[in-house]
């Protein structure tokens, strides 16, 4: 656990301490089902896989809303999944990066802290729609063959 904790503290992208992983959220996650159980003390590719995309993504969705995405990934698909997940990743960070700015006043900084934060709000408000949209689509399909994918 040691190990996964200091592998995804090099992993996450924000000085603040809210946003570091503990053993307690790894094993909520499990509890959960989010995550996978481990066999014995050992985690997988997949877990940690699963478990950097749950603490990027959950600083914008709720953990239920990962959980649903996650369940709408067969097992199989997952290393695709992340493949995709790390380029989008680094497309998105990229495409950030050129819109900082190098310096100014507070203004223009101020400015530019106001810009990030209504993107990341209409970004969120996008991403729970389209995910109560699959919701809605999975709502659907259990009622037509009266059985479906349970959460």
């Amino acid at each position: 656990m040691d190990q996964v904790l200091g592998y995804m503290r090099r992993q996450l992208f924000s000085s603040r301490p809210e946003s570091s992983v503990t053993a307690a959220m790894v094993n909520n996650y499990i509890r959960d089902g989010i995550l996978p159980r481990t066999k014995g003390k050992k985690y997988s590719r997949e877990h940690i896989a699963k478990l950097t995309a749950v603490c990027i993504m959950k600083q914008v969705l709720s953990v239920g809303d990962i959980s649903s995405l996650f369940s709408l990934v067969p097992p199989e698909d997952i290393q695709r999944l992340y493949e995709k997940y790390r380029e989008t990743l680094d497309e998105e960070l990229s495409s950030v990066i050129e819109r900082v700015p190098d310096g100014g006043d507070g203004l223009v900084l101020g400015e530019a802290v106001v810009r990030f934060a209504l993107a990341s709000y209409a970004n969120k408000v996008a991403a729970e729609h389209l995910i109560d949209i699959i919701e809605a689509q999975e709502e659907e399909e259990r009622g037509r063959d009266g059985k479906g994918k349970g959460k």
